[in-house]
């Protein structure tokens, strides 16, 4: 990502899942690591990340990213998001009266 963004981007990533708490917390299931593999040599035993569920990483996720966002503005936008879906179901309904 680094090579197709300008230098002015500060680009810094952090590790959401899948981290050793989160295998004893979840009860992950673990494989030895690869013959030949290079990266960080102390790890032993790896977790696909698929193990995680679904729900459980879509939730770490969205809080990481409402962590990122201003106090409450996720919540507003999901309330906007609401009240315009809400008025195309109004529109809809009344313009099937007209077809």
């Amino acid at each position: 990502m680094r090579k197709h963004l300008p230098d002015s981007i500060d680009l810094t990533f952090h590790r959401v899942g899948i981290n050793e708490d989160q295998i004893w917390e979840y009860r992950l299931p673990t494989k030895p690591r690869k013959k030949g593999e290079r990266r960080k040599p102390d790890i032993e035993l790896t977790v696909e990340a698929e193990a995680l569920p679904a729900n459980i990483l879509r939730s770490m996720l969205e809080q990481c990213f409402e962590d990122l966002l201003p106090a409450g503005a996720l919540r507003e936008a999901k309330i906007a998001e609401e009240s315009e879906r809400q008025f195309l179901d109004i529109l809809a309904l009344n313009s099937s009266h007209f077809a």
